[in-house]
């Protein structure tokens, strides 16, 4: 009954400040680490006492229990003959976050009778090679043993079973946007001060707080100031540097010059506008409603997240239903940041026990 977790862990304090980071952030690196330590020990201790306490299960209020398979796929050795099979693991959590967990393993099934009642195990199985079908990854166009289609299997009943399935189909942020947008904002074009200048000049906040509306005022005097002593033309990215724009009063600014002049200092990519402009795609957890199906994905939590080396998509999944899509219910267990660090989990969390358990047994 015990767990063995081996841990290294390397790259903390000592050469933190080779790197010229401050004690700050590695602090938070240490954290993150330490933190993800704790949560992968939980998570096995978890699963030895069959009990869910590294999230508050009751919270959720569901009206019945859950259960969640998955499965891997084993390589064994029959003689000199090598074979493939199914390793099946089913959790079924009730309502107060205990479970129970239980194993399947397809090499060792019998023939069914005609007559004979099919198990649960059976009518999983069934699920499984009925969406993991050879057609399927032949519409996908790609090799069966790179693209396992079936993520994982859900369900109330047995007879209304929720499918998680991949797709090969990718969201990204506004591509085209963004391009047409940075090349409005390029740092290194040539803008006119005086034009800018004589546009300012112009400028009286209106903000109805008091503090607010001075704080402009004050801002629109200073960047007067230094635009003074620059010469006629100077580049965009100067003036930027001038302007403090990631300011409340320097957005003020930059939005009254563009709406007088055309003349865009720069974009707010990370604020609200920007994320529903250029990133809506890849922030939070959304989805579409099919006829027969759900597609859903998972971004990041929050906008602040984002960082500018965004070089990957962000995957489509689909949610598919025997009889009605619990997609409402399940969307919860997505919410959590332990399974991805400070971020959400793109299938529900208890798969992640399973898996933890599916290693221990296999």
């Amino acid at each position: 009954d015990t767990i063995v977790q081996h841990i290294t862990v390397e790259g903390f304090t000592s050469d933190e400040k080779k790197k010229g980071k401050s004690k700050k952030n590695s602090k938070n690196r240490e954290d993150a680490i330490i933190g993800k330590i704790l949560q992968e020990l939980i998570i096995k201790d978890d699963i030895n006492k069959h009990q869910i306490t590294l999230a508050d299960w009751e919270k959720y209020r569901y009206d019945s229990d859950w259960t969640f398979v998955m499965r891997k796929k084993v390589n064994y050795t029959v003689g000199e003959e090598e074979k493939d099979k199914f390793i099946y693991c089913k959790m079924k959590i009730f309502k107060d976050g205990k479970f129970d967990i239980e194993f399947y393993d397809d090499s060792e099934k019998t023939e069914i009778d005609e007559n004979q009642l099919l198990s649960e195990f059976d009518v999983i199985e069934y699920i499984y090679n009925k969406y993991d079908d050879k057609d399927i990854y032949k519409q996908q166009r790609c090799k069966r043993q790179k693209f396992e289609r079936v993520e994982g299997l859900i369900y109330k009943s047995i007879e209304n079973i929720n499918v998680i399935l991949k797709t090969k189909e990718f969201v990204m942020p506004n591509y085209d946007k963004l391009k047409s947008i940075l090349e409005k904002i390029n740092p290194k074009e040539m803008l006119d001060i005086e034009q800018i200048i004589n546009c300012i000049e112009q400028f009286v906040s209106n903000n109805d707080n008091k503090k607010k509306r001075e704080a402009e005022n004050k801002r629109r005097d200073e960047f007067l100031e230094k635009l003074r002593t620059f010469n006629r033309y100077e580049t965009r990215g100067k003036v930027k540097e001038t302007l403090k724009f990631k300011s409340n009063a320097g957005k003020v600014l930059n939005t009254y010059l563009y709406e007088k002049e055309n003349i865009l200092i720069n974009v707010p990519l990370k604020g609200v506008e920007g994320q529903s402009k250029y990133f809506d795609a890849v922030v939070d957890i959304k989805y579409v409603e099919h006829e027969d199906r759900i597609s859903y994905f998972v971004g990041l939590k929050e906008m602040s997240d984002l960082q500018f080396g965004l070089n990957n998509a962000v995957p489509v999944r689909e949610i598919r239903g025997e009889e009605k899509i619990e997609f409402e219910e399940i969307a919860k267990l997505l919410q959590v940041e332990f399974v991805k660090y400070k971020q959400y989990t793109v299938i529900p969390f208890p798969f992640k026990y399973i898996r933890e358990a599916l290693k221990s047994y296999i």
